[in-house]
């Protein structure tokens, strides 16, 4: 049987990309294997959107999810 998980994780404001997958690794995956037991998958495939700030940037912006363009 095949199964889809979609999880979205955004990065806390003064958090770099960097400690973001390293907190997503080493804690986020932990507890989804632990809760997944056996059904783990295999594999899984990362994607991440780079938030740009331009010119219309504001704070409110940096409570929305970046859209990719």
């Amino acid at each position: 049987m095949t199964v889809s998980i979609l999880l979205l994780a955004y990065r806390k404001p003064g958090t770099t990309p960097e400690q973001f997958q390293a907190y997503y690794e080493e804690k986020h995956v932990g507890l989804i294997k632990e809760l997944a037991g056996e059904d783990y998958p295999l594999s899984h495939t990362r994607r991440y959107i780079q938030r740009v700030e331009g010119a219309g940037t504001t704070e409110r912006n940096a409570k929305y999810p970046a859209t990719g363009k």
